[in-house]
């Protein structure tokens, strides 16, 4: 009873634990961590890094990029979250900008 305990605990702390937040915003860079004070530059980065549990805050500006998340989550419960930071503007385009 006691071993079945601990492996509940154990495995209910590895799924808070590994929860995580990444933010994006066009002055960052895609060599960053994704943290708040150091963002990913795009959206598609965050994807390629998030697993389930996690969540993605994409602040203020224009993503010229095609977004394809590797992956989703793996319950209605556990899944990716994308989200535009509160209040700010987000908008993803797949076009560029023709110049020239």
């Amino acid at each position: 009873m006691n071993r079945l305990l601990l492996l509940l605990l154990l495995s209910v702390s590895c799924f808070f634990a590994s929860a995580r937040e990444y933010h994006v915003s066009p002055k960052g860079s895609d060599e960053n961590e994704g943290s708040l004070k150091a963002p990913f530059k795009t959206i598609s980065k965050a994807a390629a890094v998030a697993v389930a549990g996690d969540t993605i805050t994409v602040h203020e500006g224009v993503y010229r990029e095609m977004v394809v998340p590797p992956r989703g989550g793996v319950s209605a419960d556990k899944r990716i979250t994308y989200r535009a930071a509160p209040g700010e503007k987000v908008q993803i385009k797949g076009s560029e900008i023709i110049k020239g």
